[in-house]
């Protein structure tokens, strides 16, 4: 039952995504005017009170296709209200005495809020106090802060370098695997898997499958596993393409390259033939 559930309720998401006009509704404005029109669902939100779809404008303008009946519907709508002497802001049309009411009460509303700024800082300054990760605090304890940091910073550093060194050997180090053995460590656990081989420069032998190009035109060849639909996927640059065109279905080959891991197949990247 749940499952089912599920399984409507992704549709009635998703259909409208693949819907060629999206799905009809009422478009209501700021000022109330209520327009019919069709949208794209991931272009809407659902206004509880009116149960209707509500556009995003951007610039002036909707973010919908040109041919959509609704756009001609608002570009009208847009094109009275400017008529009418009338500007586009914070969703709703408004006279340009409005605006510009509403741009200088914003300017004083600034200018209030960097006064009150300066006073505090002002008055810190004046009880001895200095701005410190954006608290005001004593010059002492600023010394303190900072002597504490720098403490820390040098406490961790030994190890942040020991892991980094850790890192950096894991990656140059080369691991010996065979295609039906690293297949088989992904089917197994893919966490302890990437763990292990993620990344890291592998040696894998194996028996060719098949030489092809991807959609890319990117060459690669692909190992033997034993697993249905599933091989070793090795990628390499245009500089190999000679090298490959001997390459024979069926031969024994041992290709180095990094692992990346699992997505259908498991891939090797910068792939070289040893």
């Amino acid at each position: 039952m749940k499952n089912t559930c599920l399984l409507i309720w992704a549709c009635l998401i998703c259909f409208p995504l693949f819907a060629e006009d999206g799905i009809p509704s009422i478009v209501v404005l700021k000022d109330g005017t209520e327009v019919e029109g069709f949208v794209k669902t991931f272009a809407t939100r659902v206004s509880v009170e009116t149960k209707a779809s509500v556009f995003f404008y951007k610039n002036d303008e909707l973010d919908i296709p040109k041919t959509n009946a609704f756009h001609e519907k608002y570009l009208a709508i847009s094109q009275d209200m400017k008529l009418q002497g009338k500007v586009f802001s914070d969703w709703a049309w408004i006279s340009k005495s409005e605006k510009e009411k509403q741009l200088e009460e914003e300017r004083l509303a600034d200018a209030e809020r960097e006064q009150k700024d300066r006073e505090f800082a002002e008055k810190m300054t004046n009880e001895g106090k200095v701005a410190y990760n954006g608290m005001w605090v004593t010059r002492e304890a600023k010394a303190a802060l900072i002597e504490y940091a720098q403490q820390k910073k040098a406490a961790v550093a030994p190890r942040i370098e020991q892991k980094n060194v850790i890192k950096a050997a894991a990656k140059t180090r080369i691991i010996e695997i065979s295609a039906r053995e690293l297949m088989q460590a992904y089917k197994a656990n893919e966490v302890d898997a990437d763990v292990r081989y993620k990344d890291k420069t592998l040696v894998v032998s194996g028996t060719v499958d098949n030489i092809k190009k991807d959609i890319f035109n990117t060459l690669y060849i692909t190992l033997e596993t034993g697993e249905f639909l599933s091989s070793i996927q090795c990628y390499f640059d245009d500089s190999h393409e000679k090298e490959l065109g001997n390459i024979q279905k069926g031969q024994s080959l041992t290709i180095k390259g990094n692992c990346g891991g699992l997505l259908g197949n498991v891939s090797l990247k910068d792939c070289e033939i040893r």
